[in-house]
């Protein structure tokens, strides 16, 4: 009988450590690219990673994305910000071309996420949250 105990203890514990190990941290990237001049252009990724079910939104200087669902088990979501017209048929959400000149404000909002900042222009911020 001792034993049998020792054992469910011990199935237990891997339990909790397999539970432990698997949950990831929500990764949260955003990038930005500036070109300057007479072809001037900005461009803004927001990329999601190991995110809860929910939706999500990001706005850069005011301009908000579309809302985007993360449905399990999917857990990524990316929203692109850009000047460039084909681009924007492509589906990113349209900027002024000027809006990396100074950096840009970038909001993103979502179950799991909550992050404000300015990002500068070329730039990348990368934000884990355990």
């Amino acid at each position: 009988m001792k034993g049998f105990r020792g054992a469910i203890v011990m199935g237990s514990a891997v339990a909790l450590i397999a539970t432990v190990v698997a949950a990831e941290a929500v990764e949260l990237r955003v990038k930005c690219d500036y070109r300057a001049g007479a072809r001037e252009r900005s461009k803004v990724s927001v990329d999601g990673k190991d995110l809860a079910g929910g939706a999500y939104q990001a706005s850069v200087d005011g301009v908000l994305s579309p809302v985007f669902t993360v449905t399990p088990p999917a857990d990524e979501f990316e929203a692109d910000f850009d000047s460039n017209p084909a681009n924007i048929n492509a589906g990113a959400t349209a900027i002024s071309a000027s809006a990396g000149s100074n950096g840009v404000a970038v909001v993103v909002a979502g179950p799991d996420v909550s992050f404000s900042q300015t990002v500068p222009c070329p730039g990348e911020v990368r934000q884990v949250t355990p």
